[in-house]
């Protein structure tokens, strides 16, 4: 019988017969190869015993073999006949004939199998691995991988511009097989896209500067310089075209022509090509065009918005200024001397209720005197009362309802209902408002739980005119507890549910589930040997039972590699690279793990094979 076979010996044993009078003194095995008829019947002769070991077979091969005893007077016994498989080599390294950039974010890699396959049993699946420098953004090329089941493969979603390196290996019933040369190509390059923000700055007469910001993408590219287009409208024809380019995010054009329409514009060039045109900038040289109109809104007893309209095309402007006076004066009073171009409204506060006003806005650019003023008559309101008796009459997780008592509507019927508020925890979101018809009572809806919110109750009547506020301040209640949120009130304990299993028949915690009422976010799982255990976790507090996490699958490794440190310890195994195990349960009782191939003794047994590897957080995963 067979007692072991690799993929260049095998072990047979047996049991001697009768000796013909005179002992046993040889043993001949002879056999043949079925892929390598041409070696025709070869032999190997042994000392007497009842086991021998061939060496020096081919892998992946079938042998039949002739087993003979020889007794010391030279008489050899008939055979005893058995066929025997070896076994294959995992599969040899495979050759990349092409790596072929079809886009920015594609390539067609292409290779051919090993010409000294013949040993090899075929191969199943073929990975490929793939790893990438971006010098225009580094920390954007990950390591990848893909599975084929055929000789090329087209993988998407890569960094454009890029340089990728690819290496392939074959995996077939005898594990994973050695890694091919590597190959190196560049994803295509895109045109940039628009730079941003073109602004006009610093005019005259007869000049301009421009500025801009680089595009958000360069194409996968460094912008290598700018290309500035500019020239005179005459009605919708562009004439006295000119063009210039420049490194730098801004250029000063001179030498234009007074009182003269222009249009600008800028676009980004990476070397590859060029990308497309900013957002084009009008603008007259000249003094400044003054607003088409100014209008008064929100019209308070104290206060007032003020909006205004610029005539189309405006001409090129620095800032605005806004002045007030009472409409029986002459005197203005300068209440915003430099706004910002951009700005196109301004809150005018510190008036006097049920007084007339005059306000007016003027543009400014780099010339000497700013435009005339654009003015606007209006009357402040009567003083309404504020809301009284503000309570909150319930609340929840995002929703509040409060009611009021109405005042004095300055001899106009309220209409509307503004509450505005602020929240403690977002900062970020300024001041919102929620505005309701007429009434005593109102439910604000869309809040954030577990949060203190600040509210102002304002009542609005026919004429628009707009009472003082009533603040209230109210939290909102918690949620029941979720992991890594903000929305919740304090987590009291912690549930850890999990169930670990081993592929190598080492004790394990029990397969049914377990928990652990923790105070802390940490815990542990007493194991004997290298287990895989899949954890949940869900929260308690005030609120109740938690949201429960998506499964975490974990392994957890002993360091206990042996058998004369054919593989290096755990803890110093590189990330990303494949490592194939063989479990081995030798003679002695050790357990331990290599990954070289087959050893030849007659003393492994109940072999099993795992292939895993340590990704960038030093954690295994199934390979």
């Amino acid at each position: 019988m067979v007692t072991s076979v690799g993929n260049s010996s095998l072990s047979l044993s047996w049991t001697n017969g009768f000796d013909g009078f005179s002992p046993l003194s040889n043993v001949v095995i002879s056999y043949e190869v079925d892929r390598y008829p041409q070696e025709g019947t070869q032999a190997q002769t042994f000392l007497m015993g009842t086991s021998a070991t061939l060496v020096g077979l081919h892998p992946y091969s079938n042998y039949t073999l002739h087993v003979s005893l020889t007794n010391a007077v030279g008489f050899i016994s008939n055979p005893t006949n058995i066929t025997v498989t070896t076994l294959s080599l995992r599969p040899i390294a495979p050759a990349i004939t092409s790596v072929v950039a079809m886009s920015s974010i594609q390539v067609t890699i292409m290779w051919t199998p090993s010409i000294n396959s013949s040993n090899t049993a075929p191969v199943t699946s073929w990975t490929v691995l793939y790893s990438c420098y971006s010098p225009w953004n580094p920390s954007s090329c990950p390591f990848g991988s893909i599975t084929s089941s055929s000789t090329s493969s087209s993988i998407t979603g890569l960094v454009k511009g890029s340089s990728y390196t690819f290496v392939v290996f074959g995996v077939n019933s005898r594990g994973v097989g050695d890694v091919s040369l590597p190959a190196t190509n560049q994803t295509l390059v895109d045109p940039p896209m628009a730079v941003v923000g073109l602004l006009a700055t610093k005019m005259t007469t007869t000049s301009v500067n421009l500025i801009w910001t680089p595009p958000t993408d360069n194409g996968g590219q460094n912008i290598s310089h700018y290309v500035i287009q500019y020239g005179i409208l005459d009605g919708n024809n562009l004439i006295n075209i000119t063009n210039t380019t420049t490194m730098a995010t801004q250029i000063l054009l001179s030498g234009l022509t007074e009182n003269s329409w222009y249009l600008f514009s800028v676009a980004a060039h990476n070397g590859f090509a060029v990308g497309d045109v900013s957002l084009k900038v009008t603008l007259l040289l000249g003094y400044p065009i003054k607003p088409a109109s100014v209008l008064p809104s929100v019209i308070t007893d104290t206060y007032v918005n003020i909006t205004w309209l610029l005539e189309n095309p405006a001409g090129f402007i620095d800032y605005f200024i806004l002045s007030y006076r009472l409409e029986s004066s002459q005197t203005w009073n300068v209440a915003a001397p430099i706004l910002s171009n951009g700005t196109l409204n301004y809150l005018l506060t510190g008036l006097s209720p049920n007084t007339t006003y005059v306000v007016g806005v003027a543009t400014k650019n780099g010339l000497q005197d700013p435009s005339n003023y654009t003015t606007v008559t209006f009357t402040t309101a009567v003083p309404l009362d504020p809301p009284s008796n503000v309570m909150v009459t319930s609340v929840g997780n995002s929703s509040l309802s409060l009611s009021w008592t109405n005042g004095f509507d300055g001899f106009s019927p309220f209409s509307n209902v503004v509450i505005s508020y602020e929240v403690d925890r977002y900062p970020q979101e300024g001041t919102q408002a929620q505005t309701f018809p007429m009434g005593t009572s109102a439910t604000l809806v869309g809040l954030h739980p577990y949060s203190n919110y600040t509210l102002h109750v304002r009542l609005v009547n026919a004429a628009g005119v707009i009472s003082r506020p009533a603040n209230i301040t109210v939290p909102t209640v918690s949620l029941t507890s979720i992991i890594n949120s903000t929305t919740t009130a304090p987590v009291t304990s912690w549930t850890v549910l999990y169930t670990c299993s081993s592929p190598w028949n080492v004790t394990c915690p029990s397969v049914a589930i377990n928990s652990i009422l923790l105070l802390t976010s940490k815990f542990s799982i007493d194991i004997m040997g290298s287990c895989r255990c899949t954890v949940i976790v869900g929260g308690v507090n005030s609120g109740g039972f938690g949201d429960i996490s998506s499964p975490e699958t974990i392994w957890i490794i002993l360091p206990v590699i042996k058998l004369n440190q054919r593989l290096p310890y755990l803890a110093t195994m590189k990330a990303n690279t494949v490592y194939s195990l063989q479990k081995r349960n030798n003679a002695s009782g050790e357990i331990g793990y290599t990954g070289d191939q087959e050893q030849d003794t007659a003393m492994e047994v109940n072999c099993a094979y795992a292939t895993f590897r340590f990704n960038e957080n030093n954690e295994i995963e199934a390979f």
